[in-house]
């Protein structure tokens, strides 16, 4: 995590109209481990994380009308949350994740690929 950040399992909702932020209720026992830098997208009336310090390989799932989080099957191929960033959106039912990383942060000119998923 960054400086001064730490992982963390907490879930705010923003408030546009009064602009401040609200813890949201989570139902069960289960949530993802504590996390930071990770993606997000909503859609269909579910959150879907990945990625970001703390995680792994999986894709967690937050239904906000059961206020309940689920994991996804695991996957074998794709971005690893371990080398970097990653960024993601759907289109139609999939979800597209792009990443950039970097080997050797000392030659960045030699070890850098982007890879889409």
């Amino acid at each position: 995590a960054g400086a001064g950040v730490a992982p963390t399992d907490s879930l705010f909702t923003f408030d546009l109209i009064e602009h401040r932020w609200d813890a949201v209720s989570v139902n069960g026992f289960k949530s993802p481990p504590p996390m930071s830098g990770h993606a997000a997208v909503v859609s269909c009336g579910h959150m879907l994380v990945f990625g970001g310090q703390g995680a792994s390989q999986e894709i967690y799932s937050f239904s906000m009308a059961a206020g309940r989080w689920g994991e996804l099957p695991p996957i074998m191929l794709g971005p690893r949350p371990a080398d970097g960033q990653v960024f993601c959106c759907l289109s139609g039912s999939r979800l597209v994740a792009y990443q950039r990383s970097l080997k050797d942060p000392f030659d960045a000119s030699l070890t850098q690929k982007h890879e889409l998923f």
